[in-house]
């Protein structure tokens, strides 16, 4: 199988896929062009060195989105991103209770050229003593930064004070197949009949905390805030990335001895035996997993972060796709797997491996490495 059958992926920040026809490939397998996450990155001038980054903003912050894009070749780099797939990137304010991919489709049918551009957001033309924000238009298109890495600036809307976000979708087309504009045509039409060729990925960009946003629109005067309840004290911090440490490899030949031992590096390439098992262990702090207020009719309780992380690879076979620890542990062996061509080697003598890993809210880390079999 060379690639996914050319009809729609999704991606929510959850890792939801789907496609047209039959023959798709197993859970952790990357068979063809496949959008494994979508990263949030806050830009904050007073995190120092060290310090995870935001994935959560408030209005006025400014945003990055990173896609994580995959096929049989390894992770897309941010040009390929751009000339292969030549995105589009919408926006539109998600209301609370909405699920993720609703907001585009809770406006459709809307023409292309209804679409406007998202404007500017300037803190500095924000009057006060007016009592309120200047409307921001959704859905709306984004222009700024570039094709594979947006950016855009928060704007401030009265939804984000009850629980609201913002959804983001890249809209793009297959290398090779379809075009971008087609695909647009028909995301903003709101029709399931998807022709063959479309990419689609969408992720949230959460605005908040919600208790510091209430804090803040309080400071601003907003009769918006006024019903909305208490605060908690503290102020809880903003949702932040996981880190993921490293990522040892060790290879077992087919009597289950140890003769090497890689410290691999993010994209890495290590050389290795076909028939052999790699023992990988990653490691991810515990600090990281942050505890979070949660507003209940008796005040608020307190919630915890936990690890969830996918695995994938494009030959081979996989001990587990998942794992839920800080100390995550998973077994590669080097031999053809159930839904891989024939031959003892994988296409072009390298395989790739992929790990995500998710906290359970919108943070996200992940990690990748080559690895060149030899007969």
């Amino acid at each position: 199988m060379s690639h996914l059958r050319p009809c729609v992926a999704v991606l929510a920040t959850a890792v939801v896929t789907a496609a047209c026809g039959e023959g798709l490939p197993l859970e952790e397998r990357i068979a063809g062009v496949r959008p494994l996450a979508v990263r949030v990155e806050i830009d904050d001038p007073d995190r120092e060195d060290g310090d995870p980054v935001r994935t959560e903003g408030l209005p006025f912050d400014n945003v990055r989105i990173y896609p994580f894009i995959a096929d049989i070749d390894g992770p897309f780099e941010l040009p390929r991103v751009e000339q292969d797939l030549q995105p589009r990137w919408l926006a539109c304010n998600l209301a609370p209770g909405e699920g993720l991919g609703s907001c585009l489709s809770n406006t459709a049918p809307l023409s292309p050229s209804d679409l406007p551009q998202c404007p500017p957001v300037d803190l500095g033309a924000v009057d006060p003593d007016a009592g309120e924000f200047p409307t921001f238009p959704s859905p709306c298109e984004l222009t700024t930064g570039t094709p594979s890495q947006p950016e855009f600036t928060i704007p401030f809307d009265p939804v984000y004070l009850f629980g609201g976000d913002i959804e983001v979708t890249m809209v793009a087309h297959l290398p090779d197949e379809g075009d971008t504009d087609t695909c647009v045509e028909q995301v903003l039409a709101g029709t399931n009949n998807f022709e063959s060729g479309c990419l689609y990925v969408t992720s949230r960009v959460p605005v908040g905390p919600d208790s510091v946003l209430i804090d803040l629109a309080a400071q601003f005067g907003l009769p918006e805030v006024e019903g909305l309840g208490e605060v908690p004290d503290p102020l809880p911090d903003a949702d932040t990335h996981p880190r993921i440490q490293n990522f040892v490899v060790r290879e077992l030949d087919e009597s289950g001895n140890e003769v090497a031992v890689f410290q691999v590096e993010r994209g890495g390439v290590i050389t290795v035996a076909a028939g052999h098992q790699l023992d990988i262990e990653t490691q991810a702090p515990e600090d990281d997993l942050q505890t979070y207020p949660i507003p209940t009719e008796d005040g608020f309780v307190d919630d915890q972060e936990a690890y969830t992380g996918l695995w994938y690879t494009t030959w081979g076979t996989l001990l587990s796709s998942s794992s839920d620890d800080p100390l995550s542990l998973n077994s590669w062996t080097l031999q053809r797997g159930e839904q891989d061509e024939e031959g003892d080697l994988p296409p072009g003598e390298r395989a790739t491996l992929f790990y995500v890993l998710r906290d359970g809210r919108n943070g996200v880390d992940w990690w990748w490495f080559h690895a060149d079999v030899t007969p």
